[in-house]
Parts: C-alpha cells; structure tokens; sequence
C-alpha cells in the first residue's frame, strides 16, 4: 500500500514545504491525541488528497475551508472509509491550519453521532466510556490505545470494528420488540431497513459496515419474499458492490480483507469441524457448544495465516479468548444501548444503572486483561512469505472442496 502511494505522489512536492487553501470533505476522525482531516485542495498545484492531521482538541467540521502550511509526505493510512482507500495521496502532519471559512448548513449524523459519544463519555468512567463507543461506534468513537492493545493481544480486535455483529444485534431487538406488540412483518422490514441505513451514516462507510449492511439487507428482503438466505451469495454480492464502489479495496483495506476471510471461515469450515465434533459427540446437548467451539476454531484455522503474514506474530489465546469475551460483547451492546437511551429520556433519574452497567464493563476488561496479559498471549512469529500463505489456503481449499463432495448432506446455503 505505502509504494503504491509513494508512486502516485508527485516526487516534486515530497519533503517540501508547502501552503494551500483547502475543503475538509470528510468528518474528522478522532484517534489517540490527534484528529484528522482530508482534505481536498482547491488550487490546481495541487490535485490530490491530503491527510491533515491537527490537535486533538481544533474544532474543525466538514465543509469547513481551510489554509494548511506545512511539509508534505507521501501518505500510505487512511483512517476514513473504504471510499478514500488509496486516495489520500500525501499527508501533512503537525502544520499550521487556519479556518478561511465556517461550513454551511447542518451535518445531522456528525453532530449525531458526536451527541451519542459524548453522553456515553459523561456516563461511565473514561476506560469503561472509551470499551463502551469502540464496540457500538468503532474506533470512530474515540480511541484507548491501552484497550486497544488489550483486545489485539487477546485476539479480540475484530470485537472493537464496527460490523456484522452490532447490526445483526440491533436487527434481532428490532425484531423482538415487534414480535411482543404484535407489529407484524411490515414493521420488522421498514424498522430493518430505516435503521440499518441509519447505522451506517452514523458509524461511517467502512468496508466490514458496508458488508455487514448490505447482507442485513439482503436477509430482510429474503425474509419479505420467504426465500432460503444464502450468505455465500450475499457475501459475494456485498464484495462485488464495495469493489464497484472503490476496487482499490480488495489490496489495500485490511478490514476488508479480514472481514471477507472471517466470513468464508464461519461458512465453510466451522461447518466442516462441526461434523467432525458431531461424529465423536453425538450427544444432543452438546450441540451448542460444539458449534460454538466450531465457530472460533474455524475462524482461527481460516485467519492464522493472513495475520501471521501480515502483523508478524500470532495470539495463542485467541480462540479460548473469543470462546468466552465474544458472548460477553452482546448483552454489553445491549446494556449500553439500553442505558443511554435511558439518560437521554430521563436524564440522570435511572443513574443506578449507569452503575451496574459499569461494573458489567469492568468486568468485560477485566477478562480481556487476564488473557492478554498470559505468558504466550502474543507469540512473535515472522518470514512467512505470501506463497507460503498462498499454498496454504489452496490446500485448504482441495481439502474442503473434498470433504464437501464427501459428505453432501452438509448444507452450503448458510
């Protein structure tokens, strides 16, 4: 990603500095002591994206016009969405940015969104406050490097990007609530929807999000028309529009990368282990937990590689890790759901329960914490060459393509 930058960008304007006015097209994102801008220059120099970073406390919006001064590099990050991937071509960092102009008009979902981070901040202490918005809102809500490190050494970062797991959550309690009022299907498919176009406006147009929605989609409208939901084909259907939307995607964003594997990984090799279980323990009420074993083993033997390749080292805990956080992740995404829309309809009459819910938090840290902090939680591996992964995921593949016309009975539509 970075060579690929470095040849886009102009050789010209490297390590030079330079001064333009420009127009903040995206929302600011927030990460550790800094936020971000991209921004779009406005004089013809310069043609292509800046990553401008600021002080973590300027107030600057979307919209807004700016003066930058400062040295430029060639830029290889982008903390945006998947529609900037490898369009931010230089970045300017600690320069000096003026406001020209104020932008005009209401962003709705920005001040939205920063209304929700903010009363979640005001309601629990700052380590339980940062957990709580990185698991509804993503890194995009405020960022702990220290919980951060915690759930990367446990093998739990997936936990702390927006995607699958917080739409389908908030998709089954729409769905609950209209299945005790009696509702009918009618409600069940607008609420669906309506909220998860919501969701993403508020959390952003990241790959993992835009797949995750566009399968929710797709579930409710198999649902309208009583069809069997096929998720190989949602989530073919999902890559197929994210890469019309910015092919750059499929080389260059890991989460797209991660989020694509972790899902091939649930749908055709968990099932595999699952059969393999099924044969030594055919007892009925072993069923759950041998799916659930299943699920992380599977997602485990279908990642190890990718991430071994690319981070140089490997979670030892990871599957245990998940085995036990990952049913934790959803009553906390309830609770704290709860909870604040309870502080926002009553302001702070039910407070005892912003209590109990922090405790319910520190005890989510707590158990991330004593995975990884093991002796072998992060086992540094390195030299794995791409063709060794490759050949790895090819023979994996020979084997499940096998097993699969083996064992026919194994349902491939999941």
């Amino acid at each position: 990603m970075f060579s690929r930058n470095i040849y886009k960008a102009k050789d010209y304007w490297i390590g030079r500095e330079f001064s333009f006015k420009g127009t903040i097209i995206k929302s600011p994102v927030e990460i550790e002591d800094k936020k971000y801008l991209a921004v779009k220059p406005l004089e013809n120099q310069l043609k292509d994206l800046v990553l401008v970073s600021v002080d973590f406390y300027s107030n600057f919006n979307k919209g807004d016009t700016i003066y930058v001064l400062g040295i430029l590099d060639a830029n290889s990050y982008n903390p945006f969405d998947v529609f900037l991937n490898n369009k931010l071509v230089y970045t300017l960092q600690d320069g000096s940015v003026k406001i020209i102009q104020r932008a005009k008009g209401y962003d709705w979902f920005f001040n939205l969104h920063n209304f929700f981070v903010n009363k979640i901040k005001r309601m629990f202490s700052p380590r339980e406050s940062f957990l709580a918005n990185m698991i509804i809102f993503g890194k995009g809500g405020g960022y702990s490097r220290e919980i951060d490190d915690l759930f990367r050494n446990a093998g739990l970062s997936h936990i702390l990007v927006v995607s699958g797991m917080q739409l389908t959550m908030f998709i089954d309690i729409l769905n609950y609530i209209g299945f005790i009022f009696s509702l009918g299907l009618s409600f069940f498919i607008f609420s669906s929807i309506s909220f998860v176009i919501i969701f993403i406006l508020l959390v952003g147009f990241s790959a993992s999000m835009l797949r995750a929605g566009v399968m929710v989609f797709l579930q409710v409208i198999v649902k309208l028309n009583h069809r069997i939901y096929n998720m190989t084909n949602a989530l073919l259907l999902s890559i197929f529009i994210i890469l019309l939307i910015n092919p750059v995607t499929l080389l260059v964003d890991m989460g797209f990368q991660l989020t694509f594997l972790s899902i091939m990984s649930l749908v055709y090799i968990s099932p595999v282990i699952t059969d393999l279980f099924s044969l030594r323990f055919s007892d009925e009420r072993c069923r759950n937990w041998i799916v659930a074993i299943s699920a992380v083993i599977g997602v485990f033997l279908g990642m190890a590689p990718f991430l071994i390749y690319k981070m140089n080292n490997l979670s030892l805990v990871s599957p245990l890790a998940n085995l036990v956080v990952i049913p934790l992740i959803s009553p906390a995404l309830s609770l704290v759901s709860s909870v604040l829309i309870l502080n926002i309809l009553f302001a702070r009459v039910f407070w005892i329960f912003n209590i109990l819910v922090e405790w319910y938090l520190k005890l989510v840290l707590f158990i991330v914490n004593v995975f990884a902090s093991g002796k072998y939680a992060t086992y540094p591996l390195s030299g794995l060459s791409l063709f060794s992964v490759i050949l790895y995921y090819f023979f994996l593949m020979v084997y499940l393509i096998r097993y699969y016309m083996k064992h026919k009975y194994l349902n491939l539509s999941l």
